[in-house]
């Protein structure tokens, strides 16, 4: 594992702390870092990577299982792998349920009122799509071992109810984390991509080995 994934990693879950602890003592405004399918649609599209940086509730629980998950997918995925599901999963995952509100809305105005104005924001996408990074390298190692295959799916289910335990949110918003979860699985299940994740990810520490 490269020094600066690690370091990266590191500097992301460190920021998010801090916001989301500032935020909680409300040193800063969390109108500054929630997203909304009304806000995106009005033009504030710099909130969609800012609502990732902040922790949701239960705070503290889940700040540490942000931080575990985070090392759990460099561990097993990589640094490339890691960044790119990051991002994609929630980039991708949140304008693909606010684009269904849009569409929605369009013939009946009345549809999805309460999500179109509802504040979003956490790093639940993202978590969603490290899980599903994790799962699908997981199924894929697991090879044609039914047993391994049934303990991926399991697992999977055990986090998603946790999940649900922790912050139940009956609403079209949630099923971002599906959405997220897929792009997790698809990046890794993409052979050409994981073949160049994996080169990048090996070049990288070559360069760290050289400068050390």
């Amino acid at each position: 594992m490269s020094p600066v994934g690690w370091a990266s990693a590191g500097l992301f879950v460190g920021v998010v702390t801090a916001l989301t602890l500032l935020i909680r003592a409300h040193d800063l405004s969390l109108a500054s870092f929630a997203a909304s399918a009304a806000k995106i649609a009005a033009g504030e599209v710099w909130l969609l990577p800012a609502s990732a940086l902040v922790v949701d509730r239960p705070v503290y629980v889940g700040l540490v299982a942000f931080g575990l998950l985070g090392f759990a997918t460099l561990t097993i995925c990589g640094t490339t792998i890691f960044w790119i599901v990051a991002v994609a999963g929630h980039i991708l995952s949140t304008l693909a349920i606010y684009a269904i509100i849009g569409a929605s809305r369009l013939t009946d105005p009345d549809v999805f009122a309460s999500a179109f104005a509802r504040q979003d924001f956490g790093v639940s996408a993202v978590q969603g799509a490290w899980v599903g990074a994790i799962a699908a390298t997981a199924w894929g190692r697991a090879g044609a071992d039914t047993r391994a295959r049934a303990s991926v799916t399991a697992g999977v289910c055990a986090l998603a109810g946790v999940a649900w335990w922790l912050h139940p949110d009956p609403s079209i918003l949630t099923t971002e984390h599906l959405v997220a979860f897929l792009v997790g699985w698809g990046v890794v299940s993409w052979p050409r991509w994981v073949a160049s994740a994996r080169t990048v990810e090996r070049g990288t520490v070559m360069s760290a080995d050289r400068i050390t």
